[in-house]
């Protein structure tokens, strides 16, 4: 089926030779999660690198080659590797991962992992995964450990964030210690949200200027791929030598460590629960929103990424855009988030029984005011979510949008010019004039300098002046469909576009049947990397020179102007763009005619972008969207229609992660086990299902796969059978919160550990970051040792009331489980 010209994955390269029957399939993840439900996420992420090994080795690879296995982890290993051979998938490779708080530290290891080369659990040791001893050993509510030492008066926060950075410093530093592993190509996405003012400009359709507080930060880390190539432009003719090879790996290097640390330490960074932490220069140097220049000290104090950007998914889209394919690829953008969909903001436990539309007066009746503050709190965090996600939703129907057929245009225009274009082209040099120069003004916005973001550009542009302009982006009048003047005049987005067109093309006609040339395919996907790296380096041009670009817009695009030539881009798009007709030509075969290629492809760039050229530059890649949750039946234990929709709809409630604002799991090392597995059970339902065709022979045989690795991965991890987990996961669907501390309080440890909890947030309340004065007051009041530092004179006797209230509620805490409160 013929392929939008926008859609990445119609690059091809020599690697996809004709019969080539296994399909690579390509996992993007998204991962979202705070607090303890990190410890389901990392069971989640455990699955996917065994997941992701084991297809290597079904595609004809040796184990020692993908790292070796764990004798704890060889019977699902196994598994994979049969699943992997009998559903025909090629290798499943983890390319680009995006983590938000807990989900950062989990995306960090394992990106970490992938660009090192090395399993995330190496054979070798002892007592289950490494991954899950991490979340076993390091993160327990202990003394010494997640829970800071009482000798320490005031605490800065509840949890000891230096023991929580020192641990994930020490695991980001074994991986790979011993060298001699090939890394592989993978971008890391991680947020965090800046502490401080922070604005970005926008213009208004009336010229007025104002700004927007956004205090968002995100931070990329790549591996590239081994035969990447940078932009160095040299004297006289464009040529090869313009791209030099360059291999980026972040995550090596002598600042590479300590810059993922704090990556992943800040992404976590729970407000209150944890320190802030400080960016530091390192970090600062991989930021990509607001761009690495601005600011590049890194002085800014870095809290929870989950607070204003759940889940990033337009870099990791744009990422997916940038992935050649090597043959046949299958794409799935898979969000991993511990819910039957967001968490609950709170708003729908605001308003009374029955949702009625008409609330009568009475006080009884209206929402309880704290339910209705807490959705309040909630709403910016369900708006992220859910713009992400239409976000992710709309350039998944522009990757499906087939019917017009690009390719199919192309092949018509190279037997017989169609005329299609005709008419259109001074449209089309009007639509891109605007379009190039939102294009500049977004660079500017990304380092919150120049004009800002201009919304509804198309009514504030001086387009006549505008086309008077010699706009490196706009073809000339009477250009027709040829290159233009200086060889290329057509800008960097055209560029790219006729480059992925024709890769496009020949993905499709090898597809169907023909045999094009591996030469030419190779000659075309090279083409498209330089152009791609000619457009990250007037990027980075702009952003470093962002300070002195004027405000106008006519003087704006001819300050770019000045730097895209400066740059020699028209001369080595020129260049890439007759090294892809060639290409092209050589790889179609017969006596297609270089300038005959690239009349064509105008033909269509013109057809196709007349009317829709005004929007800035955006890749997009066909892809399929996968939501890897809890809520999933398990075939093991799910054998009926009625269990397995049971399963479904009360996924989420047999985490203990969910519990207690989050951090339940944290409690006992059995919840923490319990949630871990119960993480690798939903991903391998998920992406076994994922992989597999959906006929009935398979869904039958498919379910009898999973409950024979599920058996298999519950015993090994849990050492139970599927009636013991059944009966706790039953048991859990109707377990609250007070019945959670219950437990813990049933034993001397966990009434210690309540006790150590709640005295540890007594201190931590006077924080500036907390309650500060608000805080001291409180603390003057309820805790069992309160600060001497402001005490008001009525304190003492108030304390004598307030504190035993407190303490008799407190002492409260879980009891009614064990029948101690009335």
């Amino acid at each position: 089926m013929p392929r939008h010209p926008d859609e990445e994955e119609a690059a091809v390269s020599p690697s996809s030779a004709p019969g080539r029957s296994r399909q690579e399939v390509r996992l993007a993840l998204v991962l979202n999660g705070g607090v303890s439900l990190a410890v389901w996420m990392g069971g989640v992420t455990h699955e996917i690198d065994l997941l992701r090994r084991a297809s290597r080795v079904a595609a004809g690879e040796s184990e020692a080659g993908v790292g070796g296995v764990a004798e704890h982890d060889r019977a699902v290993f196994d598994a994979w590797v049969d699943l992997c051979r009998r559903a025909d998938v090629g290798e499943v490779v983890v390319d680009v991962i995006a983590g938000t708080s807990a989900g950062g530290l989990n995306g960090t290891l394992l990106a970490t992992a992938v660009a090192r080369g090395v399993p995330l659990d190496p054979p070798g040791g002892d007592g289950g995964p490494r991954l899950r001893r991490v979340w076993d050993d390091r993160a327990r509510l202990e003394e010494g450990r997640l829970l800071r030492r009482r000798e320490e008066d005031p605490l800065p926060s509840v949890l000891d964030g230096d023991f929580f950075r020192e641990a994930v410093r020490e695991e980001i530093a074994g991986m790979g210690a011993a060298g001699g592993h090939r890394g592989r190509p993978v971008t890391l996405f991680v947020t965090a949200t800046a502490l401080g003012p922070a604005t970005r400009p926008h213009v208004d359709s009336f010229g007025q200027r104002f700004d927007v507080a956004d205090h968002r930060r995100q931070y990329r880390f790549r591996r590239t791929e081994d035969d990447g190539v940078v932009y160095r432009p040299g004297d006289g003719d464009a040529d090869a030598s313009w791209w030099q090879p360059a291999l980026v790996d972040d995550f090596d290097g002598p600042d590479a460590e300590s810059a993922l640390v704090t990556a992943a330490r800040a992404s976590a960074s729970f407000p209150v629960a944890f320190t802030p932490v400080r960016e530091g220069p390192e970090l600062a140097r991989r930021r990509i929103l607001p761009a690495a220049p601005v600011e590049r000290d890194g002085d800014r104090w870095l809290v929870d990424g989950g607070v204003l950007d759940n889940a990033p998914f337009q870099p990791v889209l744009d990422a997916i855009g940038r992935r050649p394919a090597t043959g046949p690829v299958r794409r799935l953008l898979v969000y991993v988030v511990p819910s039957r969909g967001q968490a609950s903001t709170g708003l729908d436990r605001a308003a009374p029984a029955g949702h009625r539309e008409q609330i009568p007066d009475g006080a009884g009746d209206h929402p309880d005011w704290t339910g209705v503050l807490g959705a309040a709190v909630g709403f910016p965090r369900e708006g992220d979510v859910r713009a992400d996600v239409e976000d992710a939703a709309e350039l998944l129907a522009r990757a499906d949008a087939r019917q017009a057929g690009p390719e199919t245009l192309l092949r018509a225009e190279l037997a017989a010019p169609t005329g299609a274009a005709d008419g259109l082209l001074e449209q089309y040099r009007r639509a891109r004039a605007v379009g190039g120069l939102l294009d500049v003004r977004t660079t500017l916005a990304s380092a919150n300098e120049g004009g800002g973001v201009v919304l509804a550009p198309a009514t504030t542009v001086d387009l006549d002046r505008l086309l008077e302009q010699d706009l490196p982006w706009v073809p000339p009048p009477g250009t027709g469909l040829t290159p233009g003047p200086g060889g290329w005049a057509w800008g960097l987005g055209t560029a790219e576009r006729v480059c992925r067109l024709l890769a496009g093309d020949l993905r499709d006609r090898a597809a169907q049947g023909e045999q094009p040339g591996t030469d030419g395919i190779g000659e075309v996907v090279s083409a498209l990397t330089r152009v791609e790296a000619v457009r990250d380096a007037v990027s980075a041009r702009l952003v470093e020179q962002a300070a002195g670009a004027p405000a106008e817009d006519v003087a704006c695009a001819a300050w770019a102007r000045q730097h895209i030539e400066a740059l020699r881009a028209p001369a080595a798009l020129a260049h890439c763009v007759q090294q892809a007709a060639r290409g092209y030509a050589s790889a179609v075969g017969g006596d297609l005619d270089t300038a005959d290629v690239v009349r064509a492809a105008l033909a269509v760039e013109v057809a196709s972008q007349a009317f829709t050229a005004y929007g800035a530059f955006r890749r997009t890649a066909p892809f399929r969207f996968l939501r890897l949750g809890p809520d999933v039946d398990s075939p093991f234990v799910d054998t009926s229609e009625e269990d397995a929709r049971l399963a479904r709809r009360w996924g989420d409630r047999k985490l203990y992660g969910t519990r207690v604002m989050h951090f339940a799991a944290f409690g006992l090392r059995e919840w923490r086990a319990w949630d871990w597995t119960a993480g690798r059970l939903d991903a391998q339902a998920h992406l076994a299902r994922a992989l597999s065709p959906d006929d009935d022979e398979t869904r039958t045989r498919l379910a009898d796969w999973l409950a024979g690795v599920q058996t298999a991965t519950v015993h090994a991890e849990l050492g139970r059978d599927p009636a013991a987990w059944r009966e706790e996961r039953q048991a859990l669907r109707t377990v609250g919160d007070d019945d959670l501390i219950g437990r813990l309080r049933s034993t001397s440890k966990g009434e210690h550990l309540v006790v150590a909890v709640v005295d540890a947030a007594m201190r931590a309340l006077p924080l500036r970051l907390a309650l500060d004065r608000r805080g001291l007051l409180l603390n003057t009041l309820l805790a069992r040792r309160p600060q001497q530092r402001w005490r008001p004179p009525w304190a003492p006797a108030a304390r004598l009331v307030v504190r035993r209230r407190w303490k008799r509620w407190t002492d409260g805490l879980g009891r009614r489980t064990v029948g101690e409160r009335g």
